[in-house]
C-alpha cells in the first residue's frame, strides 16, 4: 500500500473516530493492519476504538501489543489504567496508574485522587459505578431528560471524586440548562484542578464571565 493511500485511510479512520463512528474507524484501521501492520500508532488507535465500543478484551490485546512494540509513554500507560478502571479490574488499574505516576515523575491531581481510590477496596467498588452513571446520563441528556441526568451525575460525583468528566458535564448542565454560572464555576474549577486541559479552562472562563 502506497504512502498516500495509507495517509488517507488513517485520516478517514481518525475522522470516523472523532465522529464516534467506531465501527467505521475500525474498518479503515483494519485495512491498514492487513497491509502495513507496523504503521506508527496503529495498534494504539485500534485499541482506542475497541475501548470506546466497550470491548475491553480486544482493547487490552491491542494495547499490550502497542506497549510491547513501542514501550511506555504517558498516553499508553494512562490508557491502560483507564481501560482496567473502566473494566473494574482494580489491581491492574492501580498497577498501571502507579506506573504512570512514576513515568511522569510529577504529581497530577486526578491521578493522585484515583490512586487513592484504588488503594481502598470499598472506595474502588463504589467509584466503579460512577462511569456507568456517566454513560447513562449522557444517553438520557440526548433524550432531553436533564433532571434525571443531573441526578445520576451528582451521584457519580460523590462515588468517584476523580472523574473530571462528570464534573465537566455537571458544569455544562448548570451553565446551559440551569442558567446558573456560579454553580457552573464550582464544577468547572474542580474539573480543571483535576485535569487542566483546554476544554475545562475554556468552560471555566466562560462561566466566570457570566457571574
Amino acid at each position: 500500500m502506497n504512502k498516500i493511500r495509507l495517509f488517507f485511510l488513517n485520516r478517514f479512520a481518525l475522522n470516523a473516530y472523532i465522529s464516534t463512528d467506531y465501527t467505521k474507524a475500525l474498518k479503515h484501521y483494519e485495512k491498514i493492519l492487513r497491509n502495513n501492520p507496523c504503521y506508527p500508532g496503529l495498534m494504539y488507535n485500534i485499541s482506542l476504538c475497541y475501548f470506546a465500543k466497550k470491548d475491553y478484551a480486544l482493547a487490552e490485546s491491542f494495547l499490550m501489543d502497542e506497549l510491547d512494540r513501542n514501550g511506555k509513554t504517558g498516553d499508553r500507560l494512562r490508557t491502560m489504567g483507564d481501560l482496567y478502571y473502566r473494566w473494574k479490574k482494580r489491581e491492574k488499574a492501580l498497577f498501571y496508574y502507579k506506573q504512570l505516576e512514576e513515568y511522569l515523575n510529577h504529581e497530577e491531581e486526578w491521578l493522585r485522587t484515583r490512586i487513592g481510590i484504588l488503594e481502598n477496596d470499598i472506595d474502588a467498588e463504589t467509584a466503579f459505578n460512577a462511569a456507568d452513571r456517566l454513560d447513562e446520563a449522557l444517553v438520557i441528556l440526548k433524550e432531553g431528560s436533564t433532571n434525571k441526568a443531573q441526578e445520576l451525575l451528582e451521584l457519580g460525583m460523590k462515588e468517584d471524586p476523580s472523574s473530571f468528566q462528570i464534573l465537566n458535564n455537571l458544569g455544562v448542565i448548570a451553565l446551559k440548562e440551569r442558567n446558573d454560572p456560579e454553580k457552573a464555576v464550582t464544577y468547572f474549577e474542580r474539573a480543571n484542578e483535576l485535569m487542566p486541559i483546554p476544554v475545562h479552562k475554556a468552560n471555566l472562563e466562560k462561566a466566570r464571565s457570566l457571574v
